[in-house]
């Protein structure tokens, strides 16, 4: 948050939305340690904050969710595409 990466930003409250990303990513890795392989979604029509301009996910994001194989998705119907549904 003090360095406003996504989802903070300069001016913006961004400790709730930060806290969400860090522990859905804490929890989301302790599956995945603990086999859970199936495909995982975050989803948040929040787009300023977690996606670019040109509707991509913010860059110090993509690190993250890489990392832990998370799609982002900026509505339920992009969510369901991911999930197969």
């Amino acid at each position: 948050m003090n360095q406003n990466i996504a989802p903070a930003r300069r001016g913006k409250e961004s400790s709730k939305d930060c806290i969400v990303v860090e522990t859905y990513l804490d929890a989301l890795d302790s599956l995945r340690a603990a086999g859970m392989q199936t495909t995982a979604v975050f989803l948040s029509s929040n787009t300023k904050d977690y996606q670019t301009g040109g509707g991509v996910l913010e860059p110090a994001l993509v690190s993250d969710f890489g990392q832990s194989n998370i799609s982002y998705a900026p509505n339920m119907s992009a969510a369901k595409s991911f999930l197969g549904f």
